[in-house]
């Protein structure tokens, strides 16, 4: 089963990997391993992730990082993750301080490497070449946490409301809501004959 992990001990990101990695011939190291891009709190890091791949467990590569506290930017083949705490720092900042999403990556960019914070990759350069076709394309961790911190919030409101268990229920209009007791409800805070006084 995936263990938790970590390469220093100034960082608590974890690492997924798989104990029969540790135990092959060539040092932990096979053809199973990814580099990954983990967002925290504390920074920008890049680490190694070796994906459980034990016969008895039958789960995607992003189901285990989120078992493991880490919100995968892709569901195929995922490089970058961010933390359960980063999303929930992220949310407040952007909720109480009004921080959009590109200062909050300068911030963690800072926090990274107070020195040279420009010097701290945000942005990568991916080239891809198949079917003697090459494509280049730069991958924007910016807007890769804009998509996932949409996604974590959605997914929080699902769950206060109770909906976090039963995926197949629709959602009905209003019930990610929460009541607002100042809004004029019939029956609640309106009186019985407050349609005939609308005309008056």
């Amino acid at each position: 089963m995936p263990e938790s992990s970590t390469n220093n001990k100034d960082d608590d990101t974890p690492s997924v990997h798989s104990a029969e990695d540790n135990n092959s011939d060539d040092g932990g190291h096979n053809r199973n391993d990814m580099q990954m891009v983990i967002i925290n709190t504390n920074g920008i890091f890049h680490h190694t992730i070796w994906p459980c791949s034990c016969p008895s467990v039958h789960q995607d590569v992003h189901i285990q990082l989120l078992r493991m506290g880490l919100f995968s930017a892709t569901l195929i083949k995922p490089s970058t993750a961010f933390t359960f705490n980063l999303l929930d720092y992220f949310y407040v900042d952007a909720m109480e301080c009004k921080t959009a999403c590109a200062s909050f990556m300068k911030k963690i960019q800072h926090l990274s490497d107070n020195a040279f914070p420009d010097t701290v990759p945000v942005n990568s350069c991916i080239t891809l070449f198949h079917n003697d076709k090459l494509t280049i394309f730069m991958q924007n961790r910016e807007k890769e946490l804009t998509w996932v911190s949409h996604q974590w919030r959605d997914l929080q409101a699902r769950k206060q409301f109770g909906f976090g268990h039963d995926t197949e229920k629709p959602l009905g209009k209003g019930e990610l809501a929460f009541f607002c007791a100042a809004c004029p409800q019939p029956g609640v805070n309106l009186p019985e004959n407050w349609q005939k006084g609308i005309n008056q």
